[in-house]
């Protein structure tokens, strides 16, 4: 099988050779290891060394010359219009399998045509919306647990009721004054704070794209990253290095749209489904959502802007959501204290009087 998935012909594909020599050859070592593994089992027991070591000495000897000298001879000796004239076929396949792999139209580009991807820039810019939207609770890299009280009960977080729950969550953090302190009753303990960890643990077999894009829907911030059916396992097809990892299949599957301050993700199905995307939403309908059009015309890239262009901190509308966001504020401007950082204290101190200083609805 790791013939198929990268063989010796140009640019890894399975060729003439693979197909005519080196897969019956690995068929032939295979039954031969056997054998020769029965024989040296008897004649190690019967103290037969010298037979063992002829036995193993064979094995290798064959093995380096059907799988290394032999190929190489085979393709210095036959002319090169011969082998291209062998390999189109087997050309003509991979191409087949590639389109089939990436659902790809018209020309196949070869991996080494691809320029690297560049993701400086838009990580630049999901790390300035992070820092300007700094009431989220939900942010591209965000860590660490934060308590918030939620009394309409928007924010997809567990509760903290008393009892055992509250111990086993004290005892997950290693934080056991969590069980000893006051907290309210609508209090919600939000421990995935991070963009991809919650986009992960909900559709953990989708590979997530290189960028998480913020998007706007009024005045509120959600987070966007597109998922993907990824393997490289899949044969006879072209690899290419994407979102970080080399791959022999990716097919574009869904959409996850993050809210940044409640934390809850919607999965939004790709209008062309691979057969791996299938399977997965039939297994667990209830994850994904219908009318990612009408979704798609109600955001927009493009952040709030007032009167002079700049940009305003995303204002909460609920009692629930501006204690949510102050008390990330708070929480990060400790951290910041705590670590010495005294530019993000001092940028989160004024995103923090920008919000209480704004009327809420």
């Amino acid at each position: 099988y790791a013939l198929l998935l990268r063989g010796s012909g140009p640019s890894g594909a399975f060729s003439y050779v693979d197909h005519r020599w080196l897969a019956p050859t690995y068929l032939f070592l295979a039954i031969g290891t056997t054998a020769a593994a029965g024989l040296i089992l008897l004649a190690g027991w019967s103290g037969q060394l010298k037979t063992s070591f002829l036995a193993v000495t064979a094995v290798l000897v064959i093995s380096v010359s059907c799988l290394k000298v032999l190929p190489f001879l085979l393709r210095q000796t036959a002319p090169a219009a011969l082998q291209r004239l062998r390999n189109v076929p087997y050309l003509q396949t991979r191409d087949a399998f590639t389109r089939r792999a990436y659902g790809m139209e018209g020309r196949i580009v070869p991996a080494e045509e691809i320029p690297p991807p560049r993701t400086s820039t838009d990580s630049a810019v999901s790390n300035a919306i992070a820092a300007r939207y700094d009431g989220s609770l939900v942010y591209p890299g965000a860590s660490g647990a934060v308590i918030v009280g939620d009394s309409l009960d928007v924010i997809a977080a567990p509760g903290l009721p008393r009892g055992v729950r509250r111990l086993a969550h004290a005892w997950s953090q290693q934080d056991m004054s969590l069980v000893s302190g006051d907290l309210p009753r609508n209090a919600k303990l939000v421990g995935t704070r991070d963009v991809r960890a919650r986009v992960r643990a909900v559709a953990p077999i989708f590979a997530q794209g290189s960028y998480a894009a913020p998007l706007f829907r009024g005045d509120t911030l959600y987070w966007s990253i597109e998922l993907y059916s990824a393997s490289n396992f899949y044969p006879l097809s072209a690899h290419y290095r994407i979102a970080g990892a080399e791959r022999a299949y990716f097919r574009h599957a869904a959409t996850a749209v993050v809210h940044s301050v409640t934390g809850r993700t919607t999965l939004f199905p790709a209008d062309m489904l691979d057969p791996v995307a299938k399977a997965w939403i039939s297994r667990y309908p209830g994850l994904f959502a219908s009318g990612a059009a009408s979704w798609q015309g109600e955001l927009s890239s493009a952040p709030p802007s007032d009167i002079d262009g700049t940009v305003q901190p995303q204002m909460p509308s609920t009692d629930s959501t501006f204690r949510a966001r102050t008390t990330a504020l708070y929480n990060r401007m400790r951290a910041a204290l705590a670590s010495g950082d005294l530019g993000t204290f001092g940028a989160t101190f004024d995103t923090l009087g920008m919000l209480v200083s704004q009327p809420r609805q």
